[in-house]
């Protein structure tokens, strides 16, 4: 709750981001592994993930939500290269990808408000 002249960011906006990347989580739990060059890239991915909920997880009720925020913004933009590398890599096939930034589109760019 905001003290009293202050508001905080729109309810749904908080909701939206955390299912979001819930649904992201998932679909990065089901993606390949890239090939043994690249193993780092799929863990750096599954930090990343685990950042970013933890951060939006953290962000929930906290006078300084707007950092916590931020640091998930920032995990959500590793991800979003992370997801790019595997694209070049053909890790992934074309839908994966295109379900992927549709995920991660959207979530940055809330996550850019909230944490303003």
């Amino acid at each position: 709750m905001c003290p009293p002249g202050v508001t905080g960011p729109p309810a749904i906006d908080r909701f939206d981001v955390a299912q979001r990347a819930l649904a992201f989580s998932a679909l990065a739990g089901t993606l390949p592994p890239p090939p043994q060059p690249h193993r780092e890239l799929g863990e750096n991915l599954q930090r990343a993930t685990a950042a970013l909920r933890t951060s939006i997880e953290r962000a929930a009720g906290r006078r300084d939500a707007a950092f916590s925020y931020g640091v998930a913004r920032g995990a959500a933009v590793q991800a979003t290269t992370h997801i790019e590398c595997y694209r070049c890599l053909r890790v992934i096939e074309p839908r994966q990808y295109e379900a992927a930034m549709a995920l991660l589109r959207p979530l940055v760019a809330t996550l850019t408000r909230l944490a303003r």
